[in-house]
């Protein structure tokens, strides 16, 4: 992602991206490790309860992404911010000039 796009707002969009990932993961190696299917309480088989949970997952992480601007629909929705480059020297340099960052206390006589 472009540098100064995600903030502080985005990171439960991101703890929700991350979660979903590792459960969708965790899901796919426990499906691949046993089977798509499991025995129902008569013996028939049945989709395993993995693949639902994993289908969830995978929901989840779409959401998150969209909201993270990882699809190109949501991309196009947003821009990354201008950079702002806070350097005295190159702010003299384009012949700015310099304000500081913290405002400065007037004196009282």
């Amino acid at each position: 992602m472009p540098p100064g796009l995600l903030t502080l707002a985005n990171s439960q969009a991101v703890e929700r991206m991350t979660v979903a990932w590792s459960r969708f993961r965790e899901c796919q190696r426990k499906i691949a490790a046993l089977s798509m299917f499991s025995r129902g309480s008569t013996g028939q088989l049945a989709m395993s309860p993995l693949i639902r949970i994993q289908n969830l997952a995978a929901r989840e992480m779409h959401l998150a992404g969209e909201a993270l601007g990882l699809s190109p629909v949501a991309r196009a929705r947003i821009s990354a911010p201008e950079s702002v480059d806070n350097d005295p020297l190159a702010l003299l340099l384009d012949g700015h000039a310099y304000c500081s960052a913290v405002p400065r206390r007037s004196r009282a006589n």
